[in-house]
């Protein structure tokens, strides 16, 4: 009895937390032609490991049991993964044929391990035109490599730029994420104790700061107090001014007047202020001065 010749199958390999890109890519394949039985992506519900089977035994299975394309999505999710390294070691040894995606943020000198950083793969942030040809290159191996149909190049060309739009649509989404998380982490642990203390002030009563320049001065106010007063420095002025600033950049409160300058509590704000009037022991009626000696941030 002759060797029964083994089928090809894409094996996609990536890291659980890029799975937006993973399912865009996973779709560009269905586009391109591929189906069941020619996919292996472990995150995508057709593709992914059935009921009841072990998850080493099925793996290893995909490695010796088929001619493997594997599909690395490189990250930097990737290289935290210990169970994407062994795929890509598997993939190493057994010598299955590769590319390589590089998800927007990774750098050609960021590819290491056993894939080459030489060999030319698609990086999904590269200038458009660059994008066009190497996907364009992607699609017709993959074509030639499981003997589809030639594809109609206006129905491809649909196909890409759906593709490429799912993958802007993605790296704004993270780009939003990351400022948020940024943007979390300033206004928790790097909050200024001024700012902290006329937040907290702002959040009572009407939820208002309001900020007075008059021939007499400059005044910030919330609650029942002024925080500078009649006869303060330059330098105590700058300091309140700041904190306003600090508080309207982190989103914790917003411009609500243009009378003046009238600042109001956003939800945000509230939110982080409940956290520090808890830890200041806070009320209202006491002097901002009982808190500004304080460590709270």
């Amino acid at each position: 009895m002759g060797i029964k010749e083994r089928k090809t199958k894409v094996f996609v390999s990536h890291s659980s937390g890029d799975v937006g890109y993973v399912k865009a890519i996973v779709e560009l394949l269905e586009d391109i032609g591929l189906g069941e039985g020619e996919i292996f992506c472990s995150s995508v519900d057709a593709y992914k490991i059935p009921l009841g089977k072990s998850i080493y035994d099925y793996l290893a299975e995909q490695f010796q049991n088929y001619n493997l394309h594997v599909l690395f999505v490189l990250s930097k999710n990737y290289y935290d993964s210990v169970a994407s390294l062994n795929e890509m070691g598997a993939a190493w040894v057994l010598k299955h044929r590769y590319d390589a995606i590089l998800l927007p943020g990774m750098q050609f000198e960021d590819v290491r391990g056993c894939i080459d950083k030489n060999q030319i793969s698609i990086k999904l942030d590269s200038e458009e035109g660059e994008l066009h040809h190497r996907l364009n290159e992607f699609q017709k191996t993959v074509v030639e490599e499981f003997s589809k149909p030639p594809m109609n190049m206006s129905k491809w060309e649909r196909n890409r730029a759906e593709f490429l739009h799912k993958v802007r649509a993605l790296m704004a989404d993270n780009a939003k994420a990351e400022t948020a998380a940024e943007t979390d982490k300033e206004s928790e642990g790097f909050l200024s104790l001024e700012a902290a203390v006329l937040l907290a002030y702002a959040s009572e009563d009407q939820g208002v700061i309001i900020v007075i320049r008059d021939i007499l001065g400059t005044h910030v106010q919330a609650g029942m107090w002024d925080f500078i007063g009649e006869k303060a420095s330059a330098r105590t002025v700058a300091k309140w001014e700041a904190a306003v600033e600090e508080l309207l950049r982190l989103a914790l409160i917003k411009r609500t007047g243009r009378r003046d300058r009238i600042y109001g509590v956003t939800h945000r704000g509230y939110e982080a202020a409940d956290v520090i009037k808890k830890k200041l022991d806070f009320k209202e009626t006491e002097s901002p001065d009982t808190y500004l000696g304080s460590k709270i941030c």
